[in-house]
């Protein structure tokens, strides 16, 4: 009993996450399942009797078809949707944060430095902390948070002094303002998902066009559980991308924080080329 439920508990982590490994073992498995399923129908209901309701089958079968790939079409054009959006908020992001590191520095010394320090702090908080949160529990992560929030207020109570650099902090500001708002896409899109009930009804139209395949009538038993098995993989197989494209953050699709680390050495470059402002 305790072993079941740890295989039951590995499968669905499994699953979850949808690691390639997953994708593969999920396919071949939808693909074992549709030939059992073929032989099973014809060990139950005699071929002349499959063959009986041919025409009345493949026409259901056709309607089925027609019904699954525009829904499945509209389905992958959301999520694709959806992982691009994601996508172009990491990249807003990082590159609202690498200019304002740029102008910060043209700050002196001691305004600078702080500043650039709080840069570099969130976006490594970002990289260790938050990227492992959103892919396992699809949320946001609370040093992330702090970190993000300590360089809004350094900003925000950043000294413009005798009104040199008044447009500068009104730049940064707006740079803030930009990245607070792909920060806010990029945690919405970690926590967005297909709702369950669409789930529910892409697996059971695709079981439903599986049985049919099953039962058609067809003399050679071999050819027909290798069409089943095909059909059924292939259904599985555009299941499986669909569900690695929904969730951007986690499985074998998943983003990359690589843009977040190549900003943080852009910006640790920059600290590290800072010179003071002359007076």
């Amino acid at each position: 009993m305790g072993q079941s439920l740890s295989l039951r508990l590995q499968f669905g982590s499994m699953v979850r996450s949808m690691s390639l490994a997953a994708a593969v073992w999920i396919t071949i498995g939808a693909a074992v399942i549709g030939g059992v399923a073929c032989l099973a129908a014809s060990r139950l209901v005699h071929l002349s009797v499959r063959r009986s309701h041919h025409e009345v089958g493949i026409a259901v079968l056709n309607q089925l078809g027609v019904i699954y790939a525009v829904l499945l079409a509209f389905t992958y054009s959301d999520v694709r949707g959806e992982y691009d959006v994601a996508a172009q908020a990491i990249n807003a992001e990082c590159g609202s944060l690498h200019g304002l590191a740029i102008l910060a520095d043209t700050l002196p010394p001691d305004r600078r430095d702080p500043l650039e320090q709080a840069i570099a702090s969130y976006l490594a908080a970002v990289i260790e902390q938050e990227w492992p949160s959103m892919a396992a529990s699809r949320s946001g992560s609370p040093q992330a948070l702090r970190a993000f929030q300590t360089l809004w207020r350094t900003v925000a109570l950043m000294d413009a002094g005798d009104g040199r650099y008044a447009g500068v902090r009104e730049q940064m500001s707006t740079l803030m303002v930009t990245a607070h708002q792909q920060r806010e896409t990029r945690l919405f899109q970690a926590g967005l998902g297909m709702p369950a009930i669409l789930w529910v009804v892409l697996i059971s139209l695709a079981a439903a066009m599986v049985c049919f395949v099953a039962f058609c009538g067809m003399e050679h038993l071999v050819s027909q559980i290798a069409l089943a098995a095909v059909f059924a993989a292939a259904l599985a197989l555009l299941l499986v991308v669909v569900r690695l494209l929904d969730h951007p953050f986690e499985g074998a699709l998943q983003l990359p924080a690589s843009d977040f680390q190549e900003t943080l050495s852009r910006v640790r470059s920059v600290m590290s080329a800072s010179v003071p402002a002359s007076p």
